[in-house]
């Protein structure tokens, strides 16, 4: 079940941490390495918020990622990110905030199934 939050952006983002089905796939620090996978924290139709450790040293907000792959249940979408924020939580854990484009019309679709899909889920 997922839960609604309204961060400083005008669109909706719903949580997924608590799925433990929810995650971010993409190469780092350039393409062409071993893919590496992440929880994602939450999801919205313009971004994503996932969690991470010293393995993405170097980093930077306005990093443009590509050849991503949002996995959210069954459904995957790819796309690139921006890093839009970095964000220290506790020792080595931090948070990323990014925007996420679609890498076609269909992965658009399907993003917005995902987010229709997780209003629909969301309590009374």
């Amino acid at each position: 079940m997922s839960q609604r939050t309204v961060s400083r952006r005008r669109q909706i983002r719903y949580d997924v941490s608590r799925s433990g089905l929810a995650t971010v796939e993409f190469a780092f620090p350039r393409p062409g390495m071993p893919p590496q996978r992440f929880s994602l924290i939450d999801i919205g139709t313009s971004g994503i918020r996932f969690a991470f450790g010293e393995e993405l040293a170097g980093l930077e907000v306005g990093a443009t990622i590509g050849d991503v792959t949002i996995h959210v249940g069954a459904c995957d979408m790819r796309g690139e990110l921006v890093i839009m924020h970095l964000t220290p939580v506790s020792g080595s854990i931090a948070h990323c905030g990014a925007l996420f484009y679609p890498a076609s019309d269909d992965e658009l679709i399907k993003l917005k199934g995902v987010t229709a899909g997780l209003s629909a889920a969301e309590p009374a």
